[in-house]
């Protein structure tokens, strides 16, 4: 970061434009392997800490924002135009 709060020698973590579908990076969520998890382009996209497309939850609609949950925080809910989803993942989420 420089001086006057602007950001310096920055990169492209992931460039979404090419993928097919509506919608653009949003919602962000960690895993606790660091993966990240956000919306997008068709979907929920998976990415690594790297940046590398692991893939794509394609829920019914297009999502608008996600949130970990249940007790050992392994359940992803997501949120999207009309509904409500949810879907059992094999890692955790890091949640506050």
């Amino acid at each position: 970061m420089e001086p006057d709060g602007s950001i310096a020698n920055g990169e492209v973590f992931f460039d979404s434009t090419l993928l097919a579908g509506s919608g653009a990076p949003d919602g962000m969520k960690l895993d606790v392997n660091g993966n990240l998890y956000c919306t997008g382009p068709g979907g929920i996209l998976v990415l690594t800490p790297e940046g590398k497309h692991l893939g794509t939850i394609a829920p019914p609609e297009q999502p608008a924002n996600l949130h970990w949950g249940e007790e050992d925080g392994q359940t992803l809910y997501i949120t999207a135009r009309t509904s409500l989803y949810r879907i059992r993942l094999n890692t955790r989420g890091i949640r506050p």
